[in-house]
């Protein structure tokens, strides 16, 4: 609590504010402690302030909607990070800022949309990595098995984990129980 407040009164300070890896730390905490509001203050404040914001901060900022279950923010957020520093439409290996979505960033993001059964929203981000040149792992893959399971798409989960198979991925624990437990469900 005293932590935070600090942090936010150095955020509110004219010529010091919040730099880097202070603001993602700030978000990160503002998150944990249940004060999201405040944590998606900050990452506002600091962009109005053309603070130059890695893919921490973030990283940080869906971490807080994860926490609320708010699908559509983390969305949000996702899409301002690839679309803000994206330098072309059509490739992105040019980045403009220091802020690029990594495989955190988007399993992140399929997590909450898939707790909120926003399967498209799960299947069309794990097509979106290859485009971002971001590799899905082992934490992606899962990610839509789990949702297939909820969602009783046992056809989705077994392709998800057949592609797996396929690449260079091992398939986990969690992997081949969400599958299994989705044709269980569907017989």
């Amino acid at each position: 609590q005293h932590s935070l407040q600090g942090l936010w009164q150095l955020h509110r300070t004219p010529g010091l504010g919040l730099f880097g890896g202070t603001c993602s730390a700030a978000i990160s905490a503002c998150a944990k402690s249940s004060r999201w509001e405040q944590s998606l203050l900050l990452l506002s404040d600091a962009k109005s302030k053309r603070m130059l914001l890695d893919t921490s901060c973030y990283n940080a900022a869906v971490s807080a909607c994860v926490c609320i279950a708010a699908w559509s923010r983390a969305l949000v957020l996702f899409r301002q990070m690839t679309m803000q520093h994206c330098s072309t439409a059509s490739s992105c290996e040019l980045w403009t800022t220091a802020a690029r979505p990594d495989s955190w960033s988007y399993n992140a993001v399929m997590s909450v949309c898939g707790e909120a059964t926003q399967w498209r929203w799960v299947l069309w981000l794990l097509g979106h990595m290859a485009t971002m040149l971001v590799s899905p792992d082992v934490v992606s893959h899962s990610v839509v098995i789990a949702m297939s399971n909820r969602m009783s798409m046992w056809e989705q989960a077994l392709v998800t984990l057949h592609g797996m198979h396929s690449g260079t991925l091992q398939p986990n624990v969690v992997s081949f129980s969400a599958a299994i437990s989705s044709c269980f469900e569907a017989s």
